[in-house]
Parts: structure tokens; sequence; C-alpha cells
């Protein structure tokens, strides 16, 4: 997904320019920059959203494919929602 890529970067950028600002600013002048620290937070805050989303998005899609393959090679009958470990459990043993 490209769109996570964007994020990923746009987060970086947002944490290195206000993180950078706040950081000189306080071991040059002493001064605690409230908009600067604002800035680093939502940066950072975005790049651990955009992680989350990422991790949750592959997980879904292994699930997915884990159920497919389960439905080819189980002769039981299959439920929709069979959890991620009983999948996993299931998938090991074949």
């Amino acid at each position: 997904m490209k769109i996570n890529t964007y994020f990923i970067q746009l987060a970086s950028t947002i944490i290195v320019i206000f993180g950078g600002t706040f950081t000189i600013r306080y071991f040059r002048a002493g001064e605690l920059l409230l908009d600067q620290l604002i800035g680093a937070m939502v940066g950072i805050l975005l790049l651990m959203a955009t992680i989350l989303r990422m991790r949750n998005h592959l997980d879904l899609k292994m699930v997915s494919f884990l159920r497919q393959k389960l439905m080819k090679h189980t002769p039981f009958q299959y439920e929709k929602r069979t959890s991620i470990r009983k999948i996993l459990i299931i998938v090991k043993e074949l």
C-alpha cells in the first residue's frame, strides 16, 4: 500500500522539522516551545498509527490467505468465525 509509505514519510518529516526545532531551541536557549513539541508529538502519533495500520492490514491478509488454504485442504465443516489461533493450529497439523 503506497499510502502507508507516504504517511511514514510525512510523519518522519514532521518529526524531523518540529522535533529538530524543539531540540535546537531547547539546548541553545533553554526554551520549551509548546507548538514545536505538539508538532513533534503529532508526527510520532501519525507514525505509530501508520505502523499499526500496516500491521493490522498484513494480519488480515494472512488470515484470509490461511482461511482460503484451510477451506481447500480440510474435510470438516469450516466456520467463517474461526479464530486465528484455531486456524494456525489446524494449518500446523496439515
